[in-house]
Formats: C-alpha cells, structure tokens, sequence
C-alpha cells in the first residue's frame, strides 16, 4: 500500500461510515482535501470492499 493511500483512507472492511474526508499534504503542491466512497463489489460469491476517491479540492 503506498503511503498516500495510508494516510487517505481507513480500512474499508472495518468501517462503519460510507464516505469520508482526508486532508493530506501532498509534497509539491500543497493541502488537498479528499472526499471518499466505501464500494462493495460483488463477483460470484466474493465480495471486495474498498474506498474509491469522488472529490479532491486543494485548500488554500
């Protein structure tokens, strides 16, 4: 998992809640605020939870 990605987002099979925000310090450009959706993804008898990014606005 790359560190971003650790920074960004809980663990999506534990997580109660369906969205959140982050606010990361991403190097070289600044403070950006993400806003995340929790998607379940059903195929045959798995199914894959995970956190797909819908917004990201840089904060001033």
């Amino acid at each position: 998992m790359s560190p971003l990605r650790s920074k960004l987002c809980r663990d999506s099979e534990t997580a109660t809640e369906d969205f959140q925000e982050s606010v990361i310090d991403v190097p070289s450009f600044g403070m950006v605020r993400f806003t995340c959706r929790r998607v379940r993804s059903k195929h045959r008898k798995s199914v894959h939870v995970f956190w797909n990014a819908i917004a990201a606005v840089k904060i001033e």
